[in-house]
């Protein structure tokens, strides 16, 4: 049965490339409320931490003015600057690797707490939208089992895809020459698309392949372009 599953979605993040820190003021005026909330935030790099991560600054000053500070209002903030966070700048990806600390903290008298969420998710991603954020991209770990007289054509199509062989080896059944190798080896799962059939065609229907998430890569601007033409239709100005 054919079944038509779409273009290979990839998940890509976004990742910072410089620490920061702001201070920055959201005001609104709903009818006759006015809401404001002021944030000092600080981020700071942590490369390979995964998930961004959020803490409220230790400072003696700091934790005079968040003892005042309910709990019900601090979920409400980090929930604000969490959701700030799942959406970058560059195609919407979650910003990762990252901590980001709150130094300072003033809320206005009546700002409800929808507006304190708004207020800390606007003021993350105005943040957000004035540092250095780079893509990084999924690669896959690979394993290729093959004839022995495509190997040479397989691991360069490989590498026409960015990819890397690690290392190849005879496949062996009871210590006897099957005429099989296997390949391992890691590719960009962007340059993955349609490679199932396309290394059926190379191998003439004799090749077994099979792949899992390996790591995340930053990627260089030249990628990073195409990346992002591809997702938006639009080159990167």
């Amino acid at each position: 049965v054919d079944v038509d599953v779409g273009k290979l979605q990839v998940a890509y993040r976004e990742i910072p490339c410089e620490d920061t820190s702001c201070e920055e003021i959201f005001e609104r005026r709903l009818g006759d409320k006015f809401h404001s909330i002021t944030i000092h935030l600080a981020l700071k790099q942590s490369p390979g931490k995964g998930n961004a991560e959020i803490l409220w600054s230790k400072a003696r000053d700091a934790q005079d003015i968040f003892s005042k500070i309910r709990i019900q209002t601090r979920k409400a903030i980090e929930k604000g600057i969490m959701t700030g966070l799942q959406s970058g700048p560059l195609l919407g990806f979650p910003v990762q690797d990252c901590t980001l600390t709150i130094n300072h903290i003033e809320i206005g008298r009546g700002t409800s707490m929808p507006m304190i969420s708004a207020g800390a998710s606007f003021i993350t991603k105005k943040m957000l939208k004035n540092i250095d954020l780079r893509l990084a991209e999924p690669f896959m770990n690979l394993e290729i089992i093959c004839e022995e007289d495509v190997v040479s054509s397989v691991a360069q199509d490989l590498s026409r895809r960015r990819g890397e062989v690690d290392y190849t080896q005879e496949r062996t059944a009871s210590g006897l020459e099957t005429g099989l190798s296997i390949l391992k080896g890691t590719a960009p799962l962007s340059k993955l698309r349609g490679y199932s059939s396309e290394l059926r065609t190379l191998s003439s229907g004799k090749a077994n392949l099979s792949m899992e998430l390996s790591h995340y890569q930053i990627m260089s601007e030249y990628d990073q372009a195409d990346a992002i033409e591809e997702v938006t239709g639009f080159a990167q100005s």
